[in-house]
């Protein structure tokens, strides 16, 4: 009997012949050729190019930063060398081990496949939390009724003044306080010579009721505004970000192609790819996502890959919700490209275009989100807001889009020694992954790539704290110190009128006094 062993090209033949007087033809074949001494490393569908010198030991430290570059190679040495005498090769022929490869539904014979985990893309967003300060006391009331209010008050008590130094010759800050008074639900006293003039009367007739109005319009906004729940409406799926012909997604028929290119039009699509400056309305959420350079031109990761769908899958005659969610995703609505970017430059750095997509992540105050994989997100996630902006404020969708189930392929070959029938290289895989070593690998990996990169900018905003004095409480010394500055200049206005009064008073008794008249005996 002759079992012949893997081989690429069928004139490279490998037979193993052995004289057997059994008569169970093909029982235990697969023991006739011992286990492969070779594999070849893929990467998708690109072969690993590393020398085989330059390959990690087994013994080295996966977290050392500066061991090896790669994660995922370090675990296929382990999984072919632990317990084997095979090892990785470039020039040798042998079985196939692909990495980290999408895995489809389709069973093959030739394959054994292990599934290690199913990830999809994520958000990641920023939002600014308005905590209870001064524009609070301002945002009942728009800028334009502040202003004619304070314009109505100034006049009336400039009036009322000029009323006064003509009947009276004197100036009187006491009195005005009246009518101010009565916006802040209290009231003053008015001289009775004042308050019985018609002319006052009048006055105070037409703006006590306007005052009384607008104080309980105010303070009715504003227990109104401290009762109502915090704006806290943030989108949590990839259905939430969509700004234009969202419809659809609700729609219970899918419709064919013929009606969705007529809804879309795809021929936009198509003239977008070539000309990706376009402008965002500003009800539209902006997506960022780490920038690749394909045929010469920037695109987000996250749009290539709904491109290459789209491409793929116009012509069909049914749709999915997820190949609709993606054609809609890559509308010309959504500019897709970080604030600052120009097509007509050629010479951007990764790194630059890295620090184009932080500078759009960062602003909290524009309508961003920043799409990836998910550990990318969460290693993203980490490096934001514990590492470089502690004080802003991100959070992460709830749901991944497009998620796909993701593993390792490994071809079959003779020699197995392991009882479930699998090669030793997919045992020594799956002990990696059951023990949590895989995924520990993984997710240092990850955070790694944060290793050395500077912030683009300084979190200069401090934490508002919610009790302490630079929060709430400050508001509070911001109003008493606004009402005492007030106090005081009325008090000097008045007291200096008062002081005056008596200095005068005093002169004419010391005139007086002097001006005795002397009657002779």
């Amino acid at each position: 009997m002759c079992v012949r062993g893997y081989a690429l090209y069928s004139s490279l033949q490998d037979y193993t012949c052995s004289s057997t007087d059994d008569h169970r033809t093909l029982v235990d074949y697969a023991k006739l050729k011992g286990p492969p001494e070779c594999w070849h490393l893929f990467f998708g569908n690109a072969k690993l190019q590393v020398p085989t010198k330059d390959l990690p030991h087994p013994t080295m430290n996966p977290f050392n930063l500066w061991s090896f570059s790669s994660v995922h190679v370090y675990m296929a040495v382990i999984a072919v060398k632990a317990g084997t005498n095979a090892t990785i090769c470039i020039n040798k022929f042998g079985p196939r081990l692909f990495v980290e490869l999408q895995i489809e539904n389709d069973l093959r014979n030739d394959i054994e496949s292990e599934f290690t985990q199913s990830f999809g893309f994520k958000f990641l967003s920023c939002y600014s939390e308005k905590y209870f300060s001064f524009d609070f006391y301002l945002a009942p009331f728009k800028l334009t009724l502040w202003l004619g209010l304070s314009i109505t008050l100034a006049i009336t008590c400039a009036i009322f003044q000029a009323y006064m130094f003509v009947k009276t010759g004197e100036v009187s800050f006491t009195v005005s306080l009246s009518f101010i008074s009565l916006l802040l639900d209290d009231f003053t006293s008015v001289p009775e010579s004042i308050a019985n003039g018609l002319f006052y009367r009048l006055i105070f007739t037409v703006w006590g009721p306007v005052a009384v109005l607008i104080i309980n319009c105010y303070g009715g906004l504003l227990v109104s505004e401290l009762n109502a729940p915090l704006e806290s409406v943030r989108p949590q799926t990839v259905e939430d970000l969509i700004c234009k012909s969202r419809h659809l997604l609700d729609s219970r028929v899918v419709q064919n192609i013929s009606s969705l290119a007529k809804e879309l039009n795809f021929e936009s699509y198509s003239a977008y790819w070539g000309n990706l400056d376009c402008s965002t309305p500003g009800f539209c959420l902006t997506p960022s996502s780490k920038i690749d350079y394909a045929s010469n031109d920037a695109a987000a990761e996250f749009f290539q890959s709904a491109k290459e769908s789209f491409l793929n899958d116009k012509s069909f005659p049914s749709l999915t919700k997820e190949n609709v969610l993606e054609w809609l995703f890559i509308n010309p609505a959504h500019n897709t490209l970080p604030t600052g970017y120009s097509p007509q430059q050629q010479n951007y750095t990764q790194t630059k275009l890295e620090a184009l997509v932080e500078k759009d992540i960062i602003n909290c105050k524009e309508k961003r989100a920043y799409f990836s994989v998910v550990e990318t997100v969460s290693a993203e996630m980490d490096f934001l807001h514990i590492s470089c902006y502690p004080s802003k404020k991100f959070y992460v969708g709830s749901a991944s889009w497009r998620p796909r189930r993701f593993g390792w392929e490994f071809q079959k070959v003779a020699g197995s020694t392991t009882s479930s029938g699998v090669s030793v290289v997919h045992r020594n895989l799956q002990t990696l992954v059951s023990s949590g070593i895989y995924f520990r690998l993984r997710t240092a990996n990850f955070k790694d790539l944060s290793y050395g990169r500077k912030p683009v900018a300084n979190d200069t905003t401090p934490s508002v704290s919610k009790t302490a004095i630079d929060g709430r409480i400050m508001t509070v010394f911001m109003i008493c110190g606004a009402l005492t500055l007030c106090a005081l200049v009325a008090l000097v206005i008045e007291g200096y009128n008062e002081f005056s009064e008596i200095l005068n008073t005093r002169k004419d008794v010391t005139a007086n006094e002097g001006n005795v008249l002397e009657f002779p005996n």
